[in-house]
């Protein structure tokens, strides 16, 4: 059976209610961007695979400013908002590693080969934060430098990729869109199957 457009599928209000669930943060109408901003002048059903990454990014950067201002906080607060950046990374990743990456490579392979190298740094950050305990004077320090390589990558997909592909590719992108959130239902929806299940 064909699946139908993200355009037939949707109506707006069903559209922003589906995309706000599945950016992934369980306080997900606190935590991430106004999805009305992101849709802003754009027609109904032309949300953009874009404009949803655009939104992951608005969402770590969010937590990111979430931490800092809890450096003065106890270890156990700031580990709880650390471990949240990583989740929020990981899935991201995913998404863009899995969906966005392969459905946009023969538009920009330099980009995209560069990016997967950045995603590897950013997988690589989060795994050593993942071992550290958060009372250890190293804590902080690489929750920073994984927000410098986070904002570094983001930077340059914002600034420079996203707009050539909205130039470019502009109904690929809104057909995209439809790929990630069914990606997002499965993996989020794959977590609480396994958190759910009796030990």
């Amino acid at each position: 059976m064909s699946r139908t457009s993200a355009a037939a599928r949707f109506t707006p209000n069903a559209k922003r209610e589906r995309l706000l669930l599945h950016c992934g943060h369980p306080d997900y109408r606190e935590k991430i961007m106004d999805i009305d901003t992101a849709m802003q002048g754009k027609g109904e059903g032309a949300v953009l695979a874009t404009d949803l990454l655009r939104a992951d990014h608005e969402t770590v950067r969010q937590l990111f400013d979430a931490y800092q201002d809890a450096l003065d906080s106890d270890a156990s607060s700031r580990q709880s908002i650390a471990q949240e950046i990583c989740m929020q990374l990981e899935l991201h990743s995913r998404v863009e590693l899995e969906v966005f990456y392969p459905a946009i490579h023969d538009e920009d392979s330099d980009f995209v080969d560069t990016a997967v190298d950045e995603h590897e740094g950013l997988a690589s950050t989060i795994a050593e934060i993942r071992v550290l305990p958060a009372s250890s004077n190293e804590y902080d320090d690489h929750i920073f430098a994984l927000m410098d390589l986070f904002e570094e990558h983001v930077t340059e997909e914002e600034e420079v990729l996203f707009p050539e592909l909205e130039a470019r590719i502009p109904t690929t992108l809104v057909s995209l869109t439809d790929d990630i959130i069914h990606f997002k239902e499965r993996v989020v929806g794959s977590t609480e199957d396994l958190e759910g299940r009796p030990t």
